[in-house]
């Protein structure tokens, strides 16, 4: 969403006319900023909010940025990093004025140690410095020591063990006999290695992405780069062999029951 945001934002800039511009830019802001107190939305939206009111940010695009870097931290965070922050987990009671013994505390101990990727957002957003969002280089710098500061060193600790364990799974995940999981797997390792060393922030350009699937069924190949590995997928060659997956695992569980 982040993604789409800036897209529009750039496409907004490209108004000739001043006023104009400044009017739908105006009219977008607003826009956006309904999203963040939106509940028919998803929890992403809930992420964004907590940005928001986190580092005081009323501009909604800021906020879906900052909350997208967060939540590709958290998502591509090693078991190894969980473990590492509830061990330290003192320093962000602390931080936020919790006490070990409080029923809060004790959530967030165990949603950790169960891996929850929500909570682990959470605690890396509360700790980080209430003036964070003043830019995207101030965010960066401290997000890196709000991970420090839990006992994380972002690249010998956050990055590297990352990648480690991407490589246990891209390996085994390799070996599927179905072309588009192990095609699309090799892509997904490659766009990590990609936005790993600049705090998840996605870079499309640069990115393996597939076709997508228009309104009136076309496929469109929008990154058509000649090193993007996923630019040739057919799309429906794809679902019939995903759906075939899918019935597999369907009737396996029906088998068990």
């Amino acid at each position: 969403m982040a993604a789409e945001l800036d897209a529009a934002m750039s496409l907004l800039r490209r108004i000739e006319d001043e006023d104009q511009r400044i009017v739908a830019t105006s009219l977008f802001g607003k826009e956006t900023f309904e999203y963040l107190y939106n509940p028919n939305l998803t929890e992403y939206s809930v992420c964004a909010h907590l940005v928001a009111n986190r580092f005081n940010q009323s501009e909604a695009t800021l906020a879906f940025w900052a909350a997208s870097i967060l939540a590709r931290t958290a998502l591509n965070a090693s078991i190894d990093v969980f473990n590492i922050i509830l061990k330290n987990i003192r320093v962000f009671f602390d931080k936020v004025r919790l006490r070990y013994s409080d029923d809060e505390a004790k959530a967030i101990r165990r949603a950790l140690g169960n891996y929850d990727l929500g909570a682990l957002f959470y605690v890396i957003c509360m700790i980080m410095d209430s003036d964070a969002l003043k830019n995207p280089a101030s965010f960066g710098a401290s997000l890196v020591i709000a991970m420090a500061t839990l006992g994380v060193h972002f690249k010998k600790d956050y990055e590297k063990t990352a990648l480690q364990e991407a490589q246990g799974i891209i390996a085994e995940i390799k070996e599927s006999s179905f072309g588009t999981i192990a095609r699309v797997a090799s892509a997904g390792f490659e766009n990590l290695n990609t936005m790993i060393g600049g705090f998840g922030m996605l870079k499309l350009a640069e990115m393996h992405l597939p076709p997508v699937l228009l309104g009136d069924s076309k496929q469109h190949e929008f990154h058509t780069a000649n090193s993007n590995m996923l630019k040739s997928v057919d799309l429906e060659t794809s679902y019939y062999e995903m759906s075939e997956g899918q019935e597999r695992m369907q009737n396996f569980g029906d088998a068990c029951m």
